[in-house]
């Protein structure tokens, strides 16, 4: 009794196939190329069922788990039983054909002959057989290169590329085959049954090409944009003097930069709003930085007075931390800070910075500390969205205390407001935190920045947008 195919090794496997012999032939590679799709298919869809806290994984999973039964009930079962009968029925036909060659009777010959075709039929089944799973592989293979985890896909292109294959494989199987058959209902059967796998060959083909094309574009745009960081970083720390318009230039060439490449950036729920894209998270990681939320970081002094570290940088080691311990707005400002170190300066040692919200700090510090304020301002405040925001919220581009705007802001007169804020900044942080205005509530302009009230005041005033 014959050894099943499945049962040997690997090795073995493929020194039987370049072994000179017909057993395995050419549709049971076509079948083992289906079964090798088929666990990969399944590979990706287990990768994915370990992400469930991802949402958009989530989402999709019943959908992949649907695909993953499929296959593990019925495709790969019947593949692998297609991968032993090819090459069993296979050598029935090379058989009896050495045997009618063989045969110097022609009686016996013809006999021989037409058992031989008669065999050959039925081996011409298989690949038809062959080719429909591996059509269904081919779509679910796209289905999880579309939905399931992202980095797996190589594996979901290598299946698609399998699938693909061993449907090519079966067709010029087929068509072989025919060249030895006379045309009657079997061959007519056949021939509509393989243009219809064609058919859907060609489609699938085009439809894996443009995943193709889609992973190759996005490996060219991921290029450009590591060229683009290089570049930024570069132009800023070869800067011998850089002055706060540099500096905003440079925070926005970044920003413009990571909305360009935002769907490189975020694999998942990309960014539809300008104001999403500010995360200095991101930009680290695309600087191959690790990146740490720690519960703390210790202690350090400062001007002789000990402090809560709220972040901390390394570049030569290329790392970065933040402390947990301070507001989510605290933590925002000093990881852009962090990032304004990195972007503009040339230290290579560990470096450790106070908690940082935006706001002025008394008493003097060193001009790195205040570029990198700066920065941050820029960064995580630009002009263009601020202007904008401001105006949606306010209805004007410059606020300016009236009985129309003191109205609005639920105030008897513009006197009373004037009273309440008592100068412009008090003025500004009113704004920065107000959640409503002329009747309709919304969030504060400073929660959607995610910056301190306190920055944003100071911002709004550095933008000119209000007038005490």
């Amino acid at each position: 009794m014959d050894i099943l195919l499945k049962d040997i090794s690997a090795g073995e496997l493929l020194q039987k196939f370049g072994a000179g012999s017909h057993k395995p032939g050419s549709g049971s590679a076509a079948a083992l190329q289906g079964m090798l799709s088929a666990q990969l298919i399944r590979t990706v869809i287990n990768l994915t069922n370990t992400r469930t806290q991802n949402p958009y994984y989530n989402e999709k999973l019943p959908v992949l788990l649907r695909i993953d039964s499929e296959i593990e009930s019925r495709i790969y079962p019947a593949l692998e039983k297609l991968f032993q009968k090819d090459s069993t029925q296979f050598d029935k036909v090379i058989r009896l054909r050495q045997a009618r060659e063989n045969s110097s009777n022609l009686i016996e010959k013809q006999s021989l002959n037409e058992d031989a075709l008669r065999e050959l039929k039925l081996a011409t089944e298989l690949p038809v057989e062959i080719a429909n799973l591996c059509t269904e592989l081919a779509q679910f293979a796209m289905d999880v290169f579309d939905m399931g985890f992202k980095s797996a896909r190589g594996d979901s292109g290598v299946a698609m590329s399998s699938a693909i294959s061993a449907i090519s494989g079966c067709l010029f199987i087929i068509d072989l085959n025919l060249l030895s058959l006379l045309s009657d209902e079997f061959t007519e059967s056949i021939r509509s049954r393989s243009a219809s796998i064609r058919s859907s060959h060609e489609l699938l083909s085009a439809k894996i090409m443009e995943r193709f094309n889609t992973l190759n574009s996005l490996s060219q745009m991921k290029n450009s944009f590591s060229l683009k960081l290089k570049e930024i970083t570069t132009v800023a720390k070869s800067k011998k003097k850089i002055s706060n318009k540099d500096i905003e230039d440079i925070a926005t060439s970044l920003q413009l930069t990571m909305w360009k490449n935002r769907e490189l950036i975020w694999k998942y729920n990309v960014p539809t709003n300008p104001v999403s894209i500010l995360r200095p998270e991101e930009v680290f990681k695309n600087l191959q930085y690790q990146i740490d939320r720690s519960s703390s970081l210790g202690t350090h002094q400062v001007n002789g007075i000990l402090v809560e570290v709220a972040g901390q940088i390394d570049q030569k080691f290329k790392f970065v931390s933040i402390s947990e311990q301070f507001p989510i707005e605290v933590q925002n400002f000093t990881a852009a800070h962090e990032l304004g170190h990195a972007l503009l300066h040339n230290q290579i040692v560990l470096h450790r910075d106070r908690p940082l919200d935006g706001s002025i700090i008394s008493g003097s510090r060193p001009l790195e500390e205040l570029q990198a304020d700066k920065f941050a301002t820029y960064f995580l405040m630009p002009k263009k969205q601020i202007v904008r925001a401001f105006k949606q919220l306010f209805l004007t581009e410059q606020f300016i205390v009236n009985e129309e705007t003191a109205f609005a802001l639920n105030e008897k007169s513009p006197e009373a407001l004037r009273e309440k804020c008592r100068d412009k900044r008090g003025l500004a942080r009113l704004l920065a935190s107000s959640e409503f205005f002329n009747g309709k509530h919304f969030i504060s302009i400073s929660k959607q920045f995610q910056v301190s009230v306190e920055a944003m005041a100071i911002r709004l005033e550095e933008l000119n947008l209000l007038d005490y």
